[in-house]
């Protein structure tokens, strides 16, 4: 049987927008990061799609992924996938 606790108003307004002031924080954090993505496989998991939707989507410039080829690894900027998960939350 579940249990069910009741929060006041006040309470539950403070904790959503502690919650939303967090998210917003993690999200800058996430955009400033400098590092890279290698790999296709990394780069598709952390975007959700699949290597093959991930390549078509690199290869169309109106989504703006940046990458470079590192020999045989495939290196992609995190600020760039970040901003297309972004693009397509919107």
């Amino acid at each position: 049987m579940q249990e069910v606790i009741i929060i006041p108003k006040k309470e539950y307004e403070a904790d959503r927008k502690e919650f939303a002031d967090f998210k917003k924080e993690v999200s800058l954090w996430m955009e400033n990061m400098g590092d890279d993505i290698k790999g296709n496989d990394a780069a598709a998991k952390f975007i959700s799609v699949s290597v093959s939707t991930l390549i078509s989507i690199r290869n169309n410039a109106k989504y703006g992924i940046v990458y470079r080829n590192e020999g045989t690894t495939v290196v992609y900027s995190r600020r760039s996938l970040v901003g297309y998960k972004k693009a397509r939350k919107n």
